[in-house]
């Protein structure tokens, strides 16, 4: 017996099958979704201690479908003390044209400035910026926003 072309699927035990919009059985289960937690950075050394502090604990070994990702803009150009990015991506900073992010690892750097003496909405710049190119890449599912100073229960996260 041929099959035509708008015959349904018959499954490896002669049964009708259907196939979900991926091609796969009802039965077989989705891959988990794939998360990014995007924990806003900023060069002053208060905020270097808090992303130490989470590189150590709660983002020190996330999950294989869990992205922990900080994100920073410009070096500090209006005299404070800021924190050199440099050894942390193991290279030169990168020279960035405004409104331009650059995922470096688990680095996103954008160019807007990176604190509020540099550019009075640089916080909300570097968010937009980032989660436009986390949406552009299409490889999270969902984006969850955090501050420095926050704490993450990552296992508790995947499960909601």
């Amino acid at each position: 017996m041929s099959r035509g072309p708008q015959d349904p699927p018959i499954s490896a035990g002669g049964s009708l099958g259907a196939l979900d919009a991926e091609g796969r059985s009802p039965h077989e289960r989705p891959p988990p979704p794939r998360l990014a937690i995007l924990v806003l950075g900023c060069r002053l050394p208060e905020y270097d201690r808090c992303i130490r502090a989470i590189r150590s604990t709660w983002g020190a070994r996330p999950p294989a479908d869990v992205d922990v990702l900080y994100l920073y803009g410009r070096p500090i150009s209006s005299g404070q003390e800021g924190v050199d990015l440099s050894p942390v991506m193991g290279r030169a900073e990168p020279d960035l044209e405004e409104n331009e992010a650059v995922r470096l690892g688990d680095l996103i750097l954008c160019g807007t400035g990176d604190v509020y003496a540099d550019q009075v909405d640089g916080i909300l710049r570097k968010r937009l910026l980032a989660f436009t190119a986390l949406a552009d890449g299409g490889e999270y599912d969902f984006v969850y926003n955090v501050c420095a100073a926050s704490y993450v229960d990552v296992q508790e996260m995947r499960r909601y």
